[in-house]
């Protein structure tokens, strides 16, 4: 029994809306190997961590990112709110160095955000924020805010509950100290990198040891089996995109074509989730092809436990990863493996 794999597609803005953002930074989507260009110097940035609020001074960072970055970025966060319960999510949202927003671009199209406070060091990064967020429109009301010490006085004074959104920004989170009790929901999206995936691992482990429950994607509140049983597993999840045809027209020029895409996300509160059920697990890991059977790495609990399907018993599911699936059929337990028998049904579940 096969699962169709959909696809997700960008259509937040087209290359209308993008070539006059271009346009003053000496870019055009006209000039489709420029902005590789761009995109590959800005990608070294990344991958060297020389990340800093500078990099916004140089015109040709921005363009990369709005060219190619931005789009990548919200598909990823986006992804993340689709698995996070709104029963959690405050009305007023914190995007916590917010970069271009995109963060914030994918907290407009959720109906539970009513108020977005988008806090970003680097002044050029915040105005472009702000003439994006502006420009896509909505209803939300847009605080801006450039000192971490204007961030602290306001939730020092804010009655409401908040929640706090972070992409690509955990290392500015320096102590788990900057989480006041006022931030009653997090949700983090980081780099689905060895490096990065484990650090939120970590963080995970730091929020439930003060008071935070996790919801997504972990189904449990255990240790982590990942850093429990590995010293190299990181958690992250892969999704497919349909992407517009001025994306695919710059992709041309780059090393890497992303007919799919991975990121490693968190969603936590202080309220307590329902306790999830023996026969329902999360699918961490893509298809592993072995002699007589095929195996999926899934999560339910602190154990490194796989799916495993007998290749005798006829064609494996192909189960899609980071999905919620229910098992509706007895499993048997073989060492670090679930089997189920040739009567073997499943459904795929939504997270809320």
């Amino acid at each position: 029994m096969k699962h169709e794999f959909s696809k997700k597609q960008f259509n937040l803005y087209g290359a209308k809306e993008l070539e006059p953002w271009l346009k003053p930074l000496g870019y055009s989507l006209k000039k489709p190997q420029e902005l590789a260009h761009a995109i590959l110097k800005l990608s070294d940035i990344y991958t060297s961590g020389r990340g800093s609020p500078d990099i916004w001074a140089m015109p040709g960072n921005v363009a990369a990112y709005l060219a190619y970055f931005m789009p990548l970025n919200y598909l990823r966060c986006q992804y993340a709110l689709e698995k996070t319960d709104p029963a959690i999510m405050a009305d007023t949202a914190v995007d916590y160095g917010a970069g271009l927003g995109a963060f914030s671009l994918a907290l407009m199209g959720f109906e539970k955000t009513k108020r977005i406070i988008v806090y970003e060091p680097s002044k050029i990064a915040l105005d472009w924020s702000f003439r994006i967020l502006e420009a896509i429109g909505g209803d939300i009301e847009l605080n801006l805010i450039h000192s971490l010490d204007e961030l602290k006085e306001f939730e020092k004074k804010e009655a409401r509950k908040l929640s706090y959104y972070l992409s690509y920004s955990l290392n500015e989170m320096n102590s788990f100290d900057e989480l006041p009790p006022v931030v009653d929901s997090i949700v983090v999206v980081e780099p689905s990198t060895q490096t990065a995936g484990r650090a939120l691992q970590n963080y995970r482990g730091k929020l439930l040891q003060n008071g935070f429950y996790a919801w997504a994607p972990c189904l449990h509140q255990d240790e982590c089996p990942l850093l429990k049983h590995s010293n190299t597993d990181w958690c992250h999840t892969r999704f497919h995109l349909e992407m517009p045809q001025w994306f695919l027209d710059v992709e041309k020029y780059l090393p890497i074509k992303n007919h799919s895409i991975t990121v490693s996300y968190l969603s936590a509160a202080r309220t307590m989730p329902e306790k999830t059920a023996d026969n329902q697990f999360r699918i961490i890991g893509d298809t592993l092809f072995e002699r007589g059977k095929t195996k999926q790495a899934i999560c339910r609990n602190s154990k490194r436990e796989f799916f495993s399907w007998l290749t005798k018993y006829g064609e494996a599911p192909m189960l899609p990863r980071g999905e919620k699936v229910e098992i509706s059929s007895p499993l048997l337990n073989k060492g670090d493996e679930l089997r189920p028998e040739t009567d073997f049904n499943y459904e795929i579940l939504k997270d809320y």
